[in-house]
């Protein structure tokens, strides 16, 4: 048995750093990864059918910082499989932040943030693009980046919280729950994964369980909130809404 596994190691080890990472840690990030490629698919899935991005704005200029950070500019630990795999997920992110920047007015109802709405994606972009590189060179983050991964998921997972609170007449109509579920376990399944390989990083693990329960509240809500006069608007009342500024 210990011979198959050494001869699997080192076939895999052109595309996988089984040196670095041992065959179950790498099946956990194997597994996020295909999940994470699930729940983008779903969402673009719903964008081309109710003509609505799910996506909150400020998070999708996260992920697209982080990806390109992590696909071009970054040389990750776990191997070439790696970084193809960030270079796909940038690919299906830029369909989602195109889809974000042209049907994102639709979760907005403050007249100001509508008004600025591009200004405010630009700075996002930026600002996250700082952040993920800046922690990187400061040796904040790890060989995968998953620190400043997590870290755009809390703030993912709370701003999806925020959505179905405020549209929930958008569940199944632009708000996926097969993509809800996939985030979930994708998250959750690298988070396990860095719990074995970094369980002295409190901050990682944190920010990776605290994403997990606010996704799983998302859910909760998504199968179980009702708010009737909410529910009852249609897309065109929901873009409409004003609130005070």
């Amino acid at each position: 048995m210990d011979s198959f596994l050494q001869k699997l190691e080192d076939w895999l080890h052109p595309f996988f750093s089984t040196k670095t990472y041992d065959l179950p840690e790498l099946m956990l990030f194997f597994l996020g990864f295909m999940l994470w490629v699930l729940a983008y698919y779903h969402i673009l899935k719903d964008v081309r059918k109710f003509k609505y991005c799910e996506m909150p704005m400020i998070v999708a200029a996260g992920n697209i910082a982080w990806e390109f950070s992590w696909s071009f500019l970054f040389v990750s630990d776990l191997g070439p499989f790696f970084t193809w795999g960030c270079r796909l997920w940038f690919t299906m992110d830029i369909f989602i932040n195109y889809s974000a920047l042209k049907y994102g007015l639709k979760e907005v109802s403050n007249p100001f943030l509508r008004k600025h709405y591009l200004f405010w994606y630009i700075f996002s972009l930026l600002g996250w693009f700082c952040v993920v590189y800046f922690m990187r060179l400061d040796g904040m983050d790890d060989g995968l980046g998953v620190v400043s991964a997590l870290l755009i998921n809390v703030v993912m997972s709370s701003l999806y919280i925020y959505q179905i609170l405020n549209y929930p007449g958008l569940r199944n109509k632009g708000f996926s729950y097969k993509a809800a579920w996939y985030k979930m376990f994708g998250t959750g399944s690298i988070t396990f994964a860095s719990c074995f390989i970094w369980p002295e990083d409190g901050f990682l693990i944190s920010c990776g369980v605290m994403s997990f329960i606010l996704d799983a509240i998302y859910i909760y809500l998504f199968k179980y909130y009702k708010n009737p006069e909410l529910e009852n608007m249609n897309r065109t009342e929901i873009a409409e809404r004003r609130m005070p500024v």
